[in-house]
């Protein structure tokens, strides 16, 4: 494998596993070379400059419940349409994976009618429009939970699980033993933050504090400073607050528990890293498909879930107790969340991605490429 394009973005949840396939690729061919093709507007940029990948973005955004809006929208897909044509052909790659979002048409379709392999991965259990759409002209339709209910066809769609950077798959070795001290609590509401959560653990804060524990907190950058603020009124400066995690391996590997929401790169995560999580998913996620992973994982006895619409209601300072001051409870569950997982995942999509890819030829062994941010104006 010479050349791939990858092509998502909106969220860590759709580029997680686009990186953690680049890096099995990487693995296999160690010469193969990378294109990311995402937007221009959304934070996939940061992610993927750091895992040292080419990064082009484009001009596009969602179209949904945008109003009058929209129409700017499809204009802007179409024209970025034809400049992920002209790349794809620059750049001459021997396939092109999507991993949904309305970041990877332009790629996907573009590849298409440059007629390169086009293939996508959907994540959740019910695919959004944008990969039901893309399944059109996808080669092969990789999925992460069986398709139960067949939104594609059968015939062109592989059950590969979420794929999950190498890292993270790692700490799935070793259980970490609670230390009765100092527990250690990860926070994440998402690569985005998510405001429930924040407002829910500062909540939690002073039964955290008396119970010693270690805590790394992702707040998003909206509510990064009201956080800190939070923290250091409750006399917990030294816990680590920042907006988002670089090293989420690292911060998995140190956790006791995990309280986050329920998306479905989260639930692949936690679930190969083998870790306890107190989930409290987002009510307004498609098909309400987060509070379906939590409640999974929850009767699989990996999990404790709270609706966002029961954080009144609960006595969330006595779940979290009840939690950390119970190690056979926390270990019970990281055997559980083990169970589930599937640190395969990414080596299954890379060796589907292999059987599309067309006979090695001269031509396939020329690169044409150049850095596209010299050959392209697409910012």
């Amino acid at each position: 494998m010479k050349r791939v394009v990858l092509t998502t973005g909106g969220t860590g949840g759709h580029v997680f596993p686009a990186l953690a396939v680049a890096e099995e690729i990487r693995r296999r061919f160690p010469d193969a070379e990378f294109l990311f093709i995402g937007g221009k507007y959304g934070p996939e940029r940061q992610m993927v400059e750091r895992a040292g990948i080419p990064f082009v973005g484009l001009p596009v955004r969602g179209v949904l419940g945008r109003g009058i809006k929209a129409i700017g929208a499809l204009v802007g897909l179409g024209i970025s349409t034809l400049k992920s044509m002209r790349i794809i052909r620059k750049f001459n790659p021997e396939v092109v994976i999507g991993f949904g979002g309305y970041a990877a048409v332009a790629g996907c379709v573009g590849g298409k009618l440059c007629g390169v392999p086009v293939s996508i991965h959907e994540q959740n259990s019910v695919p959004g429009l944008t990969n039901r759409l893309l399944s059109k002209v996808a080669q092969r339709i990789f999925i992460s939970l069986p398709d139960e209910q067949e939104f594609f066809e059968p015939d062109y769609t592989v059950l590969t699980g979420n794929p999950v950077r190498a890292a993270i798959a790692d700490i799935r070795c070793v259980f970490k033993t609670l230390d009765a001290d100092a527990p250690s609590v990860l926070i994440c509401g998402g690569s985005l933050g998510a405001k429930a959560v924040n407002s829910a653990v500062v909540g939690m804060l002073p039964t955290l504090k008396k119970l010693g524990c270690i805590i790394h907190h992702q707040t998003g950058q909206a509510d990064l400073e009201s956080i800190r603020t939070a923290y250091k009124e409750a006399g917990m400066e030294q816990c680590t607050v920042e907006p988002f995690i670089d090293d989420m391996a690292a911060a998995y590997a140190a956790a006791d528990l995990v309280i986050c929401r329920a998306g479905a790169t989260t639930i692949a995560e936690l679930t190969v890293a083998g870790k306890p999580a107190l989930f409290i998913p987002f009510p307004y996620a498609t098909h309400n498909h987060q509070v379906h992973n939590a409640r999974y994982l929850e009767s699989k006895g990996a999990a404790v879930v709270v609706e966002e619409r029961e954080l009144v209601q609960k006595d969330m300072n006595s779940i979290v107790t009840e939690l950390l001051t119970n190690d056979q409870k926390l270990q019970s569950m990281s055997e559980a969340a083990k169970k589930l997982g599937r640190p395969e995942a990414a080596a299954n999509v890379v060796s589907c991605v292999m059987d599309l890819l067309p006979k090695v030829s001269l031509e396939s062994l020329v690169h044409p490429y150049n850095d596209p941010e010299n050959n392209e104006s697409t910012d």
